[in-house]
């Protein structure tokens, strides 16, 4: 399935982002500078990727980390604030050969739905779609086959934020997880989705039990993603 802008947006004059979301975008700062230097000097059975949701496994999912996945070698490439086009850069600048992954864990997306409205604030401002995000992480998918080819790739479901369903942003990640699971084959994507974890019997309020801010998860909510993927990234890592 191909995402293309559309003619009303290209008339209006308006930068859509379905290139914005799939142009490599660099990213640098110590965090990320300090883990392409470990990528290029030994192997990694397994690899996250993502934004601040995965990136703080170092912070303020550390005690939940050190709990479930001791001993396991793991290197973190997510990086507070990643779009999906930061993470097509990052790609880039990993020796994927020396990792050698045998699986990736992936959720990327929050942030374009985050960081860009859906119509323009301003004139000739950046919009983003559900498509142009879908599009982005199409991307990332295309370029870790070309780039590790024998890799897994465990493509979770962007996770709620928002207290209500009806939140527009919730919307717009669930509009999204409902495309990615076409993108996974089951033999080498492999699609994840443990949304309903995190939410209420009622399938669809979230708290701030689980996820303080409507975004990230708090300690409780590290211990439901820890539970739900690491049997899942020991058995694609083998």
């Amino acid at each position: 399935m191909k995402y293309l802008l559309t003619a009303a947006f290209l008339a209006a004059g308006v930068v859509c982002a379905s290139e914005l979301s799939t142009k490599p975008q660099p990213k640098p700062n110590g965090r990320i500078e300090s883990r392409f230097k470990a990528a290029n000097e030994k192997s990694f059975p397994i690899v996250f990727m993502g934004d601040s949701i995965t990136h703080f496994w170092e912070s303020r999912g550390k005690t939940v980390y050190d709990k479930y996945f001791a001993g396991m070698e793991i290197l973190n490439l997510a990086t507070s604030g990643d779009r999906t086009e930061n993470t097509i850069w990052v790609i880039d600048q990993v020796n994927w050969q020396k990792v050698d992954a045998k699986v990736i864990m992936l959720m990327i997306g929050t942030n374009n739905t985050g960081h860009r409205p859906l119509t323009p604030k301003v004139e000739g401002g950046p919009c983003e779609k559900p498509e142009d995000t879908i599009e982005g992480i199409k991307v990332i998918l295309e370029k870790l086959k070309e780039k590790s080819p024998n890799t897994k790739v465990l493509l979770l479901a962007i996770f709620p934020r928002a207290e209500k369903a009806s939140d527009g942003q919730r919307v717009r990640n669930n509009q999204v997880n409902a495309v990615l699971p076409t993108l996974c084959d089951g033999k080498r994507v492999f699609w994840f989705d443990i949304n309903s974890k995190f939410l209420g019997a009622d399938g669809a309020t979230m708290s701030r039990e689980i996820m303080p801010d409507m975004l990230h998860p708090g300690e409780k909510g590290y211990v439901i993603w820890a539970e739900a993927v690491k049997d899942k990234l020991v058995e694609l890592s083998k």
